[in-house]
């Protein structure tokens, strides 16, 4: 969703990012196309990693080096540690001066994606679990024994707490070998990202670089910090050196380079630059298709973001082509009823829409609209958004008692789920007042 993009950036906000099925990120806005992608971020298979299962209670399990490790950290518990989180940031805001305020409100919004899908995030930040006590097993016998034993069940069992105590003393003790003190610093930074304390992760991260400074994964972790933080010139130096290190690494067609590529595609496409963005977004699909073939999300997300990018140029033939490409793909892997399927066809309404062939936009935005409500039920954002579109459509039609009907839908869910205040609620209400004064 590049055109969302535009307008967080307009309010200060940061770019929302969300693991869907593992592998999407979307960044979105009412009216405009989405981009899709694999996480940012994204530690590289190590040895002893394997399936994760997730027990009724959403705590989960996997194998390990040691055996089978039981995260007892239940999907209510995380849900309930992020509302807490919540409490407290906004709290800080009423008081922030306006140095703290826009750091808050990055925070704020991280927070609010994740509680909007709150059990895939939960199942992301088990399987960032999972990775982090993978590397620290593979550190065995540079780390303190003890106290890395200590600093895995405290990850196992959830204790951030505790987990951090321990990696702050491993970083204080003079004696101990400069890639364990690194992993502290990156393992900290990994904790703080948890709990939505975005600048303490970006400089524990930077931490580990200066102590690592070819470490890919440390590299990685940094860029998507700085991206997050809006600090896009940064973030394209990390991934750029990641980049580097990996082609060295792994060779040019590795799904892991694909993933360096993606970022920088991402981190250009974020500052507008879709031509640089389109070169990179062409690199990973290119790398993708090698390595997965045509019947794989990540070559039907690859695709989409081409179409975004092509979007955001306005060559809409380009766009709709790519768009189409992804769909069908889309299908194909998850069915009708699926929210892949239902941000592809909005993205291609979209663009029907800004063609001027409203009818069009119509067919594609009315069955991203059923699917969604399918999916999330009547009152959840995605359904705001495809009711926000619908409402923008019909308007454009001239069929303004039928936009105002989509509009005040829309707008009963932002005022619940945002608020009165939030620019996406008072962006709706001001197409609504529109649409009234067109009657």
């Amino acid at each position: 969703m590049l055109d969302w993009l535009k307008s967080l950036k307009e309010v200060n906000k940061v770019k929302l990012i969300v693991v869907i099925l593992g592998a999407l990120l979307l960044v979105g806005y009412f009216g405009k196309s989405w981009i899709e992608s694999r996480p940012l971020f994204q530690i590289p298979t190590i040895q002893g990693e394997t399936n994760t299962q997730t027990a009724n209670n959403g705590s989960a399990t996997f194998q390990s080096g040691s055996g089978e490790i039981s995260i007892g950290i239940s999907l209510e518990q995380y849900e309930q540690d992020i509302k807490q989180r919540e409490d407290e940031v906004k709290s800080e805001l009423k008081q922030a001066d306006k140095k703290n305020k826009q750091l808050l409100q990055t925070q704020v919004q991280g927070i609010q994606q994740q509680l909007q899908n709150v059990k895939t995030s939960h199942k992301a930040y088990i399987t960032s679990l999972k990775q982090r006590i993978a590397r620290l097993e593979s550190l065995h016998g540079q780390f303190p024994g003890a106290v890395l034993e200590q600093a895995k069940t405290a990850l196992e069992k959830g204790d951030s707490q505790h987990a951090k105590q321990l990696f702050e003393q491993i970083q204080q003790q003079a004696d101990v070998d400069i890639n364990v003190v690194a992993e502290a610093a990156y393992q900290r930074s990994q904790i703080a990202k948890d709990a939505i304390r975005y600048a303490d992760a970006f400089a524990h991260s930077q931490k580990a670089v200066s102590l690592m400074q070819d470490n890919a994964v440390y590299l990685s972790a940094t860029g998507t910090l700085a991206q997050i933080l809006e600090y896009y010139p940064e973030a394209i130096d990390y991934f750029e050196q990641a980049l580097t290190s990996d082609l060295k690494t792994y060779g040019k067609d590795h799904p892991i380079v694909a993933r360096d590529y993606n970022n920088l595609a991402l981190t250009w496409d974020f500052l507008g630059e879709y031509q640089t963005a389109i070169e990179y977004y062409l690199l990973t699909l290119t790398s993708d298709l090698k390595s997965f073939g045509e019947a794989h999300p990540f070559v039907a997300i690859g695709r989409n973001n081409i179409g975004s990018a092509w979007n955001s140029l306005k060559e809409y033939p380009n766009a709709i082509e790519y768009f189409e490409m992804a769909l069908i793909s889309n299908l194909q892997t998850y069915g009708e009823d699926h929210p892949v399927v239902a941000t592809n066809r909005n993205n291609i309404g979209m663009v029907w829409q800004a063609i001027g062939d409203y009818q069009t936009a119509i067919e594609y935005l009315e069955l991203a609209l059923a699917s969604d409500v399918k999916t999330y039920g009547e009152d959840h954002l995605f359904v705001a958004r495809d009711r926000n579109n619908l409402g923008r459509a019909w308007g454009l039609l001239g069929e303004y008692q039928k936009a105002i009907e989509y509009y005040a839908l829309a707008l009963e869910i932002c005022e619940t789920m945002l608020g009165k205040n939030h620019p996406n609620t008072q962006l709706v209400q001001r197409h609504l007042a529109d649409a009234k004064r067109k009657m």
